[in-house]
């Protein structure tokens, strides 16, 4: 499994130097990568750590596959939800 943090880093960072969690963000990457195919988990306390499983078995061009849906899943989301 690999998490991937989505952060505001618009926000104030914590004490830690730590942005806030964006779960919002965090949901619309999960629907656009959703509608292209490609399934995505959401953990963490708030909902904002986007969680890769792939099977052991997965070749390169499928992982290039998928990191070019999530990209792509990533500016869509960040263009909707941050205009």
């Amino acid at each position: 499994m690999l998490g991937i943090e989505i952060v505001d880093e618009r926000q104030a960072p914590d004490r830690l130097n730590s942005y806030p969690g964006d779960p919002i963000l965090a949901v619309a990457i999960q629907k656009h990568c959703f509608d292209h195919g490609l399934l995505l988990e959401r953990g963490g306390r708030q909902g904002n750590v986007i969680r890769l499983l792939p099977p052991l078995i997965i070749d390169d061009e499928q992982c290039a596959l998928a990191m070019e849906r999530f990209e792509q899943a990533l500016q869509a989301a960040l263009s909707q939800e941050r205009h």
